[in-house]
């Protein structure tokens, strides 16, 4: 009892020296000024004023719009020191705010305090069960087996709606008014429960998606790999992911339903009968190698932002999504001519492979700059999702060799010739040899002259 006593000691300790910083790049002064202007805040309150008239109410209604938009402002201000989800993170400064300005003193000190200590407040909190029931486009097998991901367990079952209806926050009422919960559902999808531990609904929430999010980029990962191309004709445009979320969430320990970020009409559910040994042996080798992983920190993130990036039904969005994360991958160059030189390491010195990321580097600025589309932007991204995937393996393979993702990404300076190469190594081995050689005659001058300076 007395090391759990030291150690809940210890954690209260960590969390009320924790406090939130300004970010020296941004000035808080002008934002907090306009906020102690809009005249309809209510103190000691997070609504505003109570006013009459339609006039008024208009006004009062603009001024809450005002307080969100300055609010916005301020949390790209801010650093927090702990692990906020980002929906508490927006509570938190309104609570913040409000109590500063009862005291008419919302200034950069005292809103940075409170935060601080209501932020010490949120994490001194004891986590709770909660449980994320999901659907994934997946056609169950007898044969999957629950994942842990760090303090998520995920299970799966093929129960159905019936599995949504046991909530007691499903009903037909709540699905007619939901939009973001579409009547229909793809009866060959698996569902999912992620069990997780949080000290908010919206922290469970994020942990849930985060665990299942970092199984579904290993699966994708590899289905994706086998896959070089695609040809839609017509009708919406759909992911390349063939592992994505149903349409409806449920957070079980508050009976809430959580719509999805988008509701996404139903895909053709991957099949996993012939390939479960080898889609699980592909992911026990990718968990293996990150493992320990030097900057595993850094590819967990990675493999995130790939999943996301493949999620979205516009192809579009796809291609400027891979292309920042081909940006990350290599290092995050300031010049697209280092990332495309970087990129090209891992490939051929064939001439093609040049082309073809200026072609795609070409064609993102073309749709960043002028918002031009070419009809054949799925091709564009199937071709890029190429060079960010072998990328991805280098880091994973290659990278244990490396100390930082920085210093696994310079190692792709190297020339790509082979002849060029060699000529270096043999440019370098004379280098050190010569180098040594200097070293020693520097040695024996300076015990030359010691040993004239003592005889002397």
């Amino acid at each position: 009892m007395e090391i759990q006593a030291s150690a809940v000691s210890k954690q209260i300790s960590l969390i009320e020296s924790m406090c939130a910083q300004w970010i020296q790049q941004f000035n808080p002064v002008p934002i907090l000024e306009r906020i102690r202007n809009l005249r309809d805040l209510a103190p000691n309150s997070n609504m505003m004023r109570s006013v009459t008239g339609s006039d008024v109410g208009v006004a009062a209604s603009d001024q809450m719009h005002f307080l969100n938009e300055y609010e916005s402002l301020l949390l790209s201000t801010i650093r927090f020191a702990g692990p906020v989800p980002d929906g508490q993170k927006s509570s938190l400064m309104r609570q913040a705010i409000f109590t500063a300005l009862s005291d008419d003193d919302l200034t950069p000190d005292r809103l940075i305090n409170e935060i601080s200590d209501l932020e010490g407040d949120y994490l001194s909190q004891p986590t709770t069960q909660h449980v994320l029931i999901g659907t994934l486009s997946v056609r169950y097998d007898d044969n999957l087996t629950h994942r842990e991901v760090e303090d998520t367990r995920i299970t799966f079952n093929n129960r159905g709606r019936k599995e949504f209806r046991e909530s007691g926050a499903w009903g037909r009422k709540l699905e007619m008014e939901d939009d973001l919960v579409p009547r229909k559902r793809n009866r060959n999808y698996t569902n999912f429960r992620a069990f997780t531990k949080a000290r908010s609904e919206g922290e469970a929430f994020e942990n849930a998606l985060t665990a299942v999010d970092y199984v579904r980029a290993i699966w994708n990962l590899r289905a994706n790999l086998m896959r070089f191309a695609r040809f839609s004709s017509g009708g919406k445009e759909k992911p390349v992911n063939q592992v994505i979320y149903g349409p409806r969430f449920v957070l079980r320990s508050s009976e809430r339903i959580w719509g999805e970020r988008e509701a996404l009409p139903p895909i053709k559910p991957l099949d996993i009968a012939d390939e479960y040994e080898k889609l699980r042996d592909f992911e026990q080798d990718i968990r293996g190698l990150l493992r320990g992983h030097p900057y595993r920190k850094d590819l967990d993130e990675l493999l995130l932002r790939y999943v996301g990036a493949l999620d979205k039904r516009s192809m579009a969005s796809t291609h400027l999504s891979l292309w920042s994360l081909l940006e990350s991958l290599t290092g995050s160059p300031h010049g697209h001519e280092t990332v495309a030189d970087r990129a090209l390491f891992l490939w051929p010195d064939d001439g093609i492979q040049g082309q073809m990321l200026k072609h795609l580097q070409w064609q993102r600025n073309q749709y960043v700059h002028e918002d031009s589309r070419r009809e054949d932007m799925e091709t564009m991204v199937f071709l890029l999702k190429r060079y960010v995937e072998e990328l991805l393996l280098y880091h994973l393979n290659s990278g244990q060799d490396h100390s930082s993702l920085e210093e696994a990404a310079q190692f792709l300076d190297h020339p790509r010739n082979q002849e060029t190469l060699r000529a270096q190594i043999d440019q370098k081995k004379a280098a050190l040899e010569r180098r040594l050689d200097v070293s020693e005659s520097y040695d024996d001058w300076r015990e030359r002259i010691q040993a004239a300076t003592n005889n002397g």
